[in-house]
């Protein structure tokens, strides 16, 4: 399920956490440990600390609700090469 976390971020666009829990086939109390744990790893950010120094190539820049409710995460690099082995070990 954690891998599915990350695959639905990489997609891009945006989710309510509620959308992203019914996505994923999980409560929102369970998304938001999975998250946090993510997070820990290094495999998600929170979108802020991946845009600097600006918005320029951001994913989600036309949406972006900056100093909004709603927190967005991002891939790491980290994160990206995990998926990527997860994907070989598909094939």
């Amino acid at each position: 399920m954690l891998v599915q976390v990350l695959e639905t971020v990489a997609q891009g666009g945006t989710y309510s956490f509620a959308e992203l829990a019914r996505s994923v086939g999980v409560e929102k109390e369970l998304l938001q440990q999975m998250i946090e744990h993510l997070t820990r790893m290094e495999y998600l950010k929170p979108i802020g600390e991946l845009c600097q120094p600006g918005c320029d190539g951001c994913p989600v820049a036309g949406v972006c609700a900056t100093g909004g409710q709603g927190q967005a995460w991002g891939l790491t690099r980290e994160g990206a090469q995990l998926l990527q082995k997860m994907r070989q070990r598909r094939v």
